[in-house]
């Protein structure tokens, strides 16, 4: 039996459609899934931008209020004559606890001799769950030519991360 070129040629132009049909899904579904991971991406990075900009504004408010607290340093040191006890000592009026909002002295042994020295401490909010803590170890400027040391100064979080925490990717249908 003998074709005519008529239904011959209706073949051919069919599966090259099918062809250029299936080729253009699959294109879109490419770029779909590409704009949305270049959505995620962007969303990630302005989350990022955020909490990294946090971080400096409470880092040079820290450094702000670290500078302030060497001039009180200086002011004590000042006023104790130079004597590394009597200076000490008048650092306890100076960061009295309520005194600084946010500030508090600790006492921690330094050295072979065992001698207290004043920790100040402070912290900085960067953002909604974590903070900034500074950590000033107060020093004799004439022993160690200075005022204070940095022991710490990290970022940390004030919450409790809570690992519970679960998707309910597939609900199972109960009867």
């Amino acid at each position: 039996m003998k074709l005519k070129k008529g239904q011959d040629s209706f073949v051919n132009i069919g599966s090259a459609s099918l062809l250029v049909v299936f080729l253009v899904l699959c294109f879109l579904s490419f770029a779909s899934l590409s704009l949305s991971s270049a959505m995620n991406d962007y969303s990630f990075a302005l989350r990022m931008a955020g909490k990294i900009s946090g971080y400096y504004e409470a880092s040079n408010q820290a450094e702000d209020f670290t500078a302030s607290i060497d001039g009180m340093l200086e002011n004590a040191y000042v006023h104790a004559n130079a004597q590394e006890d009597a200076y000490y000592e008048s650092l306890e009026t100076y960061f009295e606890p309520g005194k600084i909002p946010g500030v508090s002295i600790r006492h921690m042994p330094s050295g072979t001799s065992g001698a207290e020295q004043p920790v100040i401490s402070y912290e900085i909010a960067t953002g909604e769950s974590e903070a900034l803590l500074v950590e000033l170890l107060v020093c004799s400027p004439e022993k160690e030519g200075c005022y204070y040391k940095i022991l710490t100064w990290k970022k940390y979080r004030t919450k409790e991360w809570n690992a519970d925490q679960t998707l309910d990717l597939m609900p199972v249908i109960q009867e």
